[in-house]
């Protein structure tokens, strides 16, 4: 997340419709929220239809979320770069150029 050329806060809480969620990390310049799942956290029936209606909500206020496993995360740590600047970016063209 060093090269990436916008701010990003790590564990950031928002309210959606009365409830509170913390993405792993937010862009907040674009609008960008960036989840890492693992297995641990998000395996299973409930956290699967959890994750469908948090993903879901959050979306509802224009948040993009991106999502990326840990292995990912850990193992390709340029390419999740890369692509995080490739969504700031897109993102940036979107909610700018209106």
């Amino acid at each position: 997340m060093r090269r990436i050329d916008a701010a990003v806060d790590a564990d950031y809480e928002i309210l959606v419709s009365d409830e509170r969620f913390v993405l792993d990390f937010y862009l907040p310049e674009v609008l960008l929220g960036i989840e890492c799942h693992s297995i641990k956290w998000h395996m299973g029936h409930e956290a699967f239809k959890n994750d469908v209606r948090r993903h879901r909500l959050i979306s509802s206020i224009g948040i993009e979320l991106l999502f990326f496993t840990w292995e990912e995360v850990t193992s390709t740590p340029d390419r999740v770069e890369a692509e995080i600047r490739r969504a700031v970016e897109r993102r940036r063209l979107r909610l700018f150029s209106m």
